[in-house]
């Protein structure tokens, strides 16, 4: 037909699953207009409804500019309201027409929308439904055409479909509702969910390895285990760094060691490093900036402290020696009198050394041996030989330690069910790192690239338990908390952010500067694990692993059988880094007894 289209829009006006389209006719001055209705065949094509369907009429007065849809008449079929008066001004001229929707009744629905940290009315949310082996979506858009705007409500039909499966909305603000068997054949409400609660719980020095949450052998985890029902357990998370500082720093920022800055920087035994690059934000000031309360309580106060940038966006930031029962206690203390939504930061140290659990943990696995104290890097750095009874009497207290704070956990998690703030909260558990004891000859952290550091635990309880009691067992980096934390909260990544999504395809690097001044990179490709040592300007060592075929990485190949893997190593190893001029803190005496106290000073 011969239309001088001035508008147009998508509905379902016969109420069959399929979208029809509508086009205003405005015509030209002096001469009669009829718009035009196209019904959907359901194969791709249309046809064009009649003009005694009467959605269509023959104006013979003034110009049609726009058309708006909704079911004004509440009889559950699309009505219109065509506007005439194109031309100049006043745009008055009229006449205004109102069509009734007379066409054979169908099942339907309408969705009305309630938006909390989206705009109020939903508009750009869209709507995804499964009906009857059939997928329709929606995006609420105000009922938007030419010249025209409503808040008519987002409406599908469904022919003889008596039944919707689910109705998945996606908000503005990032955020999802689900629901499941909505009632049909009239309106059914969503709220968008509040802004979630993040608690971020990070248990220094826990390897995974050591976890029956990842099947070990030892009862360690039982509340992990109970836990995980709620949440999506990472097998294969891995930190970017190998100890405190670097890994902090990329949970807080989403950035690899070698973006954020806070690395080791002396070339020695002596722990130091620079601190966060100050042009980088931080998750805790990028959610108190959208509204968040924010409040961290660090047990490790030697290196998750002010000076090197982790206090950033944190009010308050509480950083004290106590073992974890205290250290929650204190944080959920504070957590309570605080109104959703609210950034918890939970730094938890008891699995690190001195390993020194209190009864029944201590004599609760076999293989304590008193006499060989409570660090095991002290008879490493005495060049002590690391026999079977001495790692079995460390390994017996270092798991005692990750019982009792396994037990503590727990009671997080029932203290959060008791302040009705843990359905809807987004709650990760991970590790910074993880820990020797005695594998390859080697005690402690942030002295190798091994899985026993870089392996750790990762669960993820996302709001309403989306996602609960599955498993992933893709490779993922524990940066991505980062990413999913601002998901959760509808804020969108900032520029030089690299974790994304921990459910999204991406790489996997671990990063370190080893006691040398050397930059050491590690990257993966299926189950290969290549490490390199660079310095210098030249390689110093490069190793390769099959993780599938020898997990415990006691056979290193030839590097040339993971070419690829090399190059893109290589090509990671020398893109160009931000930099800052922020000095290392100032080791003071304190300072020097904590490290001493923690293993890290001789």
């Amino acid at each position: 037909p011969d239309v001088n289209g001035q508008g147009a829009f998508w509905a379902d006006l016969n109420a069959d699953g399929w979208l029809d389209l509508y086009v205003v006719d405005a015509g030209a001055d002096g001469a009669p207009s009829r718009s035009q209705l196209f019904l959907n065949n359901g194969n791709g094509g249309f046809r064009q409804a009649p003009a005694e369907s009467g959605a269509t009429p023959l104006i013979s007065e003034g110009r049609p500019t726009s058309v708006q849809r909704a079911d004004f008449d509440r009889d559950g079929k699309i009505d219109l309201f065509l506007t005439n008066g194109w031309g100049a001004p006043p745009f008055n001229r009229g006449p205004y027409l109102f069509l009734r929707n007379t066409s054979k009744s169908a099942n339907w629905l309408e969705v009305r929308l309630e938006g909390v940290a989206s705009n109020r009315p939903g508009l750009g949310a869209r709507i995804d439904l499964e009906a009857c082996g059939m997928h329709q979506m929606r995006i609420h858009d105000g009922a938007r055409s030419d010249l025209s705007q409503s808040l008519a409500l987002p409406h599908f039909g469904l022919g003889d479909c008596d039944q919707v499966d689910s109705l998945q909305i996606s908000w503005p603000s990032g955020r999802k509702t689900r629901l499941e068997r909505p009632e049909i054949n009239g309106v059914v409400s969503s709220r968008e969910s509040p802004p979630p609660d993040v608690i971020l719980v990070v248990i220094d020095t826990l390897r995974a390895k050591s976890l029956s949450l990842y099947d070990y052998a030892r009862d360690t985890s039982p509340e992990m285990i109970e836990f995980s029902k709620d949440a999506i357990l990472y097998e294969n998370a891995i930190s970017p760094g190998t100890w405190t500082v670097p890994a902090h720093g990329s949970l807080f920022t989403g950035r690899l060691p070698s973006y954020h800055g806070a690395e080791r920087v002396a070339p020695n035994r002596v722990i130091q490093a620079t601190p966060l690059n100050p042009d980088v934000p931080t998750l805790a000031e990028l959610l108190r900036n959208e509204g968040w309360t924010t409040g961290a309580f660090v047990a490790n106060s030697t290196f998750v402290t002010p000076s090197l940038g982790f206090a950033r966006g944190f009010d308050p930031f509480v950083a004290d020696d106590i073992r974890a029962n205290l250290i929650i206690t204190a944080a959920l203390d504070w957590f309570a009198e605080q109104a959703s939504p609210t950034f918890l930061f939970l730094n938890i140290l008891d699995p690190h050394e001195p390993y020194d659990p209190g009864e029944p943990y201590r004599s609760r696995f076999p293989g304590r041996e008193d006499s060989y104290g409570t660090k095991i890097t002290d008879l490493f750095w005495d060049n002590v030989e690391l026999t079977a009874p001495v790692t079995d009497h460390f390994r017996s207290q270092y798991d005692g330690e990750i019982s009792w704070t396994d037990e503590v956990l727990g009671e997080l998690f029932d203290r959060l069910r008791g302040l009705d703030r843990y359905d809807e909260s987004l709650i990760i558990v991970t590790s910074d790192h993880g820990e020797l004891l005695g594998e390859h000859g080697l005690a402690g952290h942030g002295i190798s690239t091994y899985q026993e550091i870089v392996h750790v635990p990762l669960l993820v309880k996302r709001p309403g338990n989306a996602g609960a009691g599955s498993r992933r067992a893709q490779r993922v980096s524990t940066m991505g908390a980062f990413a999913e934390a601002l998901a959760a909260a509808g804020i969108p990544a900032p520029e030089g952010t690299q974790a994304v999504r921990l459910d999204e395809p991406h790489p996997v690097w671990v990063e370190d500067i080893d006691f040398n001044g050397d930059r050491v990179t590690v990257g993966f490709e299926g189950p290969a694990k290549l490490v390199q040592i660079y310095g210098g300007g030249y390689e110093k060592l490069a190793q390769l692993f099959d993780l599938a075929s020898d997990p415990d990485e006691n056979r290193p190949l030839d590097p040339s059988h993971e070419q690829e893997l090399k190059s893109r190593v290589n090509l990671h190893r020398d893109r160009p880094r931000p930099t800052h001029d922020l000095p290392p803190p100032v080791v003071d005496p304190e300072r020097e007894r904590r490290l001493r106290q923690l293993g890290y000073v001789q």
